[in-house]
């Protein structure tokens, strides 16, 4: 049996804090090099989920374009996935009513939309690891694999 990798390089960055409430991953990167930070947040009561996408410390939005989905992969629940979307052309709000629509591009993404379950994320003691991608403007982005609590614990 091979041996088990128990750590890894994690990125930082000095000034990086979520500014949602979500849980703040270092690392995403674009097509292998450095593109900024994703912000997670797990609404227990409900299961959905808001993502943010910042291209520095300070918040400031990476924004893609309004079609762009975001595709969660959850090792820890078999390698499920989810996609997350905007929740509208107009204005994008996240669910403190912020405006995060900008000339057709975001860096707001939800799930579930009304045809999706999200069920299985609900709870107060939801736990998992996932990992972010997804494709723009033919580059692709990654955010290693993090460790995903509801809002509610943190």
């Amino acid at each position: 049996m091979g041996a088990v990798e128990e750590s890894a390089p994690l990125a930082l960055a000095t000034g990086a804090a979520p500014r949602h409430g979500g849980i703040l991953a270092a690392g995403l990167t674009r097509d292998g090099e450095d593109a900024g930070f994703v912000e997670l947040k797990l609404h227990d009561d409900l299961g959905d989920l808001e993502l943010w996408l910042s291209a520095a410390a300070d918040g400031s939005p990476l924004d893609v374009p309004a079609g762009t989905s975001v595709t969660l992969t959850f090792a820890s629940h078999e390698g499920k996935t989810v996609e997350l979307r905007i929740r509208n052309d107009d204005k994008n709000e996240d669910e403190d009513g912020v405006a995060n629509m900008r000339a057709g591009r975001t860096n707001y993404f939800i799930f579930p939309d009304k045809d999706q379950d999200a069920t299985w994320l609900k709870g107060a003691d939801w736990r998992g690891v996932v990992e972010v991608s997804f494709e723009s403007e033919g580059a692709w982005y990654v955010c290693p694999a993090f460790v995903l609590v509801p809002h509610s614990v943190l």
